[in-house]
This record gives C-alpha cells, structure tokens and sequence, in this order.
C-alpha cells in the first residue's frame, strides 16, 4: 500500500466534498476548509487502509459518516456515496491528479 504524506498534507487545505453537495442543495450551508484525508478505498483487511492516492477532503463530520462513526443509518462507503451522489473514485483520481499537477 503505498503512503503519500504530501498528498495527505495537501489534502487538508481543501473543502469537504460532501459540504460542497450540501451548500448546493441547502442556501447558507457553511462550506468547510481544513479537511481530513479521508481513504475511499476498500480496507485489504487486518486494519489497513487504501492507498492515500484514494483519499478525498472531508470533514470532521463526514468522514465519520462515511465510516459508519455518526450514529446515523449509513455504515458503509456505498452508502455514503449515494447518499451525496458521489464517486468516490473519480473524486478521489481528479485530487491525486491535481495534486501531481496532471489536471
């Protein structure tokens, strides 16, 4: 698996992807800077994680969400995706793009 500390790094200035959804679909929706690397990857089992290329900016709140920590009814990435219509890896590949100056 490999690790990328500067993309994680990078990361962490931009907005929560599920917070630009919600700004538009809800007025006055506080759009959130100062994300968490959030990896969309399936864990390959033992506690790991995905590769940080697979990671996206989300919030405090959100990441929990996606990872089934927020006491609400998702429990799973797909969930969690649906629910903001997002493609987790198309978000995921544009980020790790931008950041290695592809885009």
């Amino acid at each position: 698996v490999v690790r990328d500390q500067p993309y994680m790094d990078w990361l962490k200035d931009k907005h929560c992807v599920a917070c630009v959804v919600e700004m538009h679909q809800r007025r006055g929706w506080f759009l959130q800077r100062g994300a968490e690397p959030s990896h969309t990857a399936k864990n390959n089992g033992r506690s790991s994680k995905g590769p940080d290329s697979s990671c996206i900016p989300l919030c405090h709140q959100h990441h929990a969400e996606m990872d089934g920590r927020a006491g609400t009814k998702i429990v799973t990435k797909a969930q969690f995706a649906a629910k903001y219509r997002l493609d987790l890896a198309a978000i995921a590949a544009a980020h790790y793009a931008e950041f290695k100056g592809e885009k």
